[in-house]
């Protein structure tokens, strides 16, 4: 068993960046990292780059330069996040590993707080994940976080580097597939590994992350988009506990997917028995969509809001397809 014991005096902290493709994003990142109220002596980043084509070593360089602390580029094959997060690690000096990503925006009391929690006997720190959005940007939001979930997303995660390396790192078996779509779930895996092991994981309201908002998907990304979905039956079978923590009533992904089951049992009901009634079991879904497609009515008309409707048929029915084989092939049922 690790030690727990709490200590006083401020660790050197490595905060950990893979990133791909995302020079636009890096600098919000490392403008925020640069504000960060701790000691710059006793910090450094290292940013894990899986072999972008854009000009993200040129903007690791030029931010290196100003930054009042150690910041190192390694570029790697790109196989994925959980590897990239391991490579982060072997070169870290630091005692303290922080993870976040490329298109994140962390407090400025990030690191500060979250060291204050490891020196009190925290294994692990997590916290919230707030989405910030720019008049530029596109339609997507990434999923926030406002609570203990049991996932710990990689984007706000501060450990001691002794439970890194008493659980092996991340899995890389959470890798990417060939046509470059994330696995995700390595966080959560290696999180509750942690907790296994004995880490105690804290979850702090003030240790704060923003994610910017994704850029609109390419059509490729939005049909291959379903796929990842695999994880939630996958990572139910070595953590139960995520029923109760992340599942909605156990058994849904959330409850846009439980009101779409719903629907598509209406549409079965309703082609099996040649009746209408059926099909009020459709109302709920729709109505959840009516304000974007109003929305999107105004941005771009008829065009904007059939391409919206059409997504959100595609994902229905691509995520019940998904979580449909992923449960048997799992043996755990997610709807």
């Amino acid at each position: 068993m690790l030690s727990t014991e709490p200590v006083t005096e401020l660790p050197r902290v490595t905060v950990v960046v893979p990133t791909y493709q995302r020079a636009r994003y890096l600098p919000h990142l490392f403008a925020a990292l640069g504000a960060q109220v701790y000691p710059a002596d006793r910090m450094e980043v290292v940013v894990v780059d899986n072999s972008s084509t854009d000009d993200t070593e040129e903007v690791v360089a030029a931010w290196a330069r100003a930054m009042p602390f150690a910041m190192r580029f390694h570029r790697k094959e790109n196989n994925g996040p959980a590897a990239s997060r391991n490579a982060g690690a072997r070169l870290a000096h630091g005692d303290v590993l922080a993870y976040t990503d490329s298109d994140c925006i962390p407090d400025p009391r990030w690191i500060v707080n979250a060291v204050r929690r490891l020196n009190d006997g925290a294994g692990m720190v997590a916290g919230p994940m707030i989405g910030l959005r720019r008049a530029s940007d596109g339609l997507v939001q990434h999923k926030q976080i406002f609570h203990d979930d049991g996932t710990y997303p990689t984007g706000n995660v501060v450990l001691w580097r002794r439970w890194f390396e008493a659980v092996g790192g991340f899995d890389e078996q959470f890798g990417i597939y060939p046509w470059g779509g994330l696995v995700a779930g390595e966080d959560t895996d290696f999180a509750w590994r942690a907790r296994r092991a004995g880490a105690r994981v804290e979850w702090a309201y003030d240790v704060r992350v923003g994610h910017q908002i994704a850029p609109e998907p390419t059509a490729m990304q939005l049909l291959m988009r379903p796929v990842i979905l695999q994880i939630f039956p996958r990572l139910l079978r070595s953590i139960p506990e995520l029923r109760d923590t992340r599942m909605w009533n156990r058994y849904f992904v959330d409850e846009e997917h439980f009101r779409f089951d719903v629907a598509l049992v209406g549409l079965a009901a309703a082609a099996v028995t040649r009746r209408r009634a059926p099909l009020l079991l459709t109302v709920p879904w729709i109505s959840s969509l009516t304000p974007t497609l109003k929305a999107s009515w105004r941005r771009g008309g008829a065009r904007a809001s059939a391409v919206y409707l059409a997504t959100k048929v595609h994902a229905g029915f691509g995520d019940a397809l998904v979580l449909s084989f992923a449960s048997v092939r799992y043996r755990r049922v997610v709807l």
